[in-house]
């Protein structure tokens, strides 16, 4: 009897996210596919999540995303000298949860943009982000 009240008391942690469930997170990118920048950048973002213990990579399609999910969507253009040299990425990254009632909608929950070096390392612009995103995520549940 007394097993089975912890199985049900766990259990109801687990359901209602006392336990510390991992928040769902779908990375998506618009880039042009020779932006080596922000493709280092997407996997950044991405090896950070899986480092996680609060987030965890969701890899469904984006509109089937459980309500608790954000999905971070990436846009980024190449930027160039007059030369044509390339310089770096401008990068704007989006966080955005799910409409409880609206499939397919999303409500912009934090934002950031950046100008990226091609050389420079995206790591810990990437883990800074994820950072800054879980405060402000805890701000407004």
């Amino acid at each position: 009897m007394i097993r089975k009240l912890l199985l049900l008391l766990v259990f109801g942690l687990f359901s209602i996210g006392v336990m510390g469930q991992a928040i769902p997170i779908r990375v998506v990118m618009a880039a042009e596919p020779n932006n080596e920048v922000a493709l280092r950048f997407k996997t950044a973002i991405e090896n950070n999540i899986e480092l996680s213990e609060r987030f965890s990579l969701w890899t469904g399609a984006p509109f089937d995303l459980p309500k608790n999910g954000i999905l971070i969507e990436m846009h980024s253009i190449q930027l160039d000298l007059k030369n044509g040299d390339r310089t770096g990425a401008a990068v704007l990254i989006e966080a955005l949860q799910p409409s409880p009632t609206e499939r397919g909608y999303f409500k912009n929950r934090y934002l950031e943009m950046w100008s990226i070096g091609k050389d420079d390392s995206v790591s810990e612009t990437a883990l800074n982000f994820l950072v800054s995103m879980r405060r402000e995520l805890a701000k407004h549940p």
